[in-house]
């Protein structure tokens, strides 16, 4: 092995004992999971990683290039890449030689140093802000189990503050993500968990119209009742002047399962944010808005809504009094002034 390559991976290791105080998460397959709350850097290290590529990379004679976009060029050791890329692997079961040439000119220099780093060294360092480039590349190569690592490491710290959280959301929410389905639920279990405090502290109107689509659509959303639900997709629209993705947002409410005490009281609701375009909308989902027409039961049928699912009720009301003062602030007072409870 040569000198200077244990020589970076003992300067990686420092790297990480240097900047990370508090204990790592434990992976199931050894890894360790490091973060690095100054920066906002996650550090996953990989033993079993390093000591594969430390064993394999003495073969140079068998080594394929990858190409960025800005033209820089890496060499690796075809073995290893065959050992993390199923794509890899499959190309090399197609052309029956080991010295390929990877195209990922899609891809920067720096992202794709940072992964051959991880396949040489086991050890990779990312910010927040540039997970979603790693995540891409992993994708492009199928790399299934450092997928897995990836994505442990941002829900394993999503609970570091709300920011974090926000973001995360948000990231798993963009579909060109291709985050699993797997770890789409644990995140939005944790997000339903938080969901008091991303309300109380108005960091919900952080999300993409994407994210909030996807959270209101949780069938364990800690609500009271669908009132709840619409009232917070509301003041997300107004608030965030987000009108344009009215439609899709206020179809995670599920109508069907309101009763017509509940629908009426919707209905002042958007009489009494007073947007010609909202009730527009609305129109969509019940015939006649302002009918008075009494139902002949007490459900309420609208076939166009798609959220008829389970029903959402086991809130215990600490929603319905945050969601309703902050749209009551929305409407009457400038919520800079205005404290949130009274």
């Amino acid at each position: 092995m040569d000198l200077t390559k244990v020589s970076k991976y003992t300067k990686l290791f420092s790297k990480i004992h240097g900047k990370c105080q508090t204990e790592p998460m434990v992976v199931s397959d050894g890894s360790f999971i490091y973060w690095y709350a100054k920066d906002e850097e996650i550090i996953i290290k990989s033993d079993h990683v390093y000591e594969f590529a430390k064993n394999t990379l003495a073969e140079e004679d068998q080594v394929s290039t990858l190409s960025c976009a800005n033209g820089k060029i890496f060499s690796l050791c075809t073995d290893v890449l065959i050992e993390h890329s199923h794509y890899i692997r499959r190309l090399f079961k197609q052309k029956k030689k080991k010295d390929l040439n990877i195209s990922l000119e899609n891809f920067t220099s720096k992202t794709v140093d940072k992964l051959i780093t991880y396949f040489r060294y086991g050890i990779i360092c990312f910010r927040l802000d540039t997970v979603a480039n790693l995540i891409k590349i992993s994708k492009a190569l199928e790399l299934s189990h450092f997928i897995y690592l990836l994505e442990a490491s941002l829900i394993c710290n999503a609970d570091n503050s709300l920011k974090t959280l926000v973001y995360c959301i948000n990231l798993f929410a963009t579909t060109d993500n291709l985050i699993t389905v797997r770890s789409k639920n644990v995140l939005i279990a944790l997000t339903n968990y938080k969901l008091v405090d991303l309300l109380a502290t108005k960091k919900f109107i952080e999300l993409s119209p994407a994210s909030l689509v996807y959270l209101l659509a949780n069938d364990d959303l800690q609500v009271a009742d669908e009132v709840d639900v619409f009232r917070i997709a509301m003041y997300y629209i107004v608030h965030q002047k987000n009108y344009q993705y009215s439609d899709s947002i206020l179809n995670v409410v599920r109508f069907n399962n309101t009763t017509k005490d509940e629908l009426a009281e919707i209905k002042e609701i958007v009489k009494e944010y007073d947007d010609s375009f909202i009730t527009s909308v609305m129109t969509q989902f019940y015939e006649d808005l302002e009918s008075e027409t009494p139902s002949l039961n007490d459900s309420v049928i609208v076939h166009r809504n798609s959220h008829n699912l389970s029903y959402r009720n086991s809130g215990d009301g600490t929603i319905t009094a945050i969601i309703g003062q902050l749209q009551h602030n929305l409407l009457h007072y400038s919520e800079t002034q205005t404290p949130l409870y009274k």
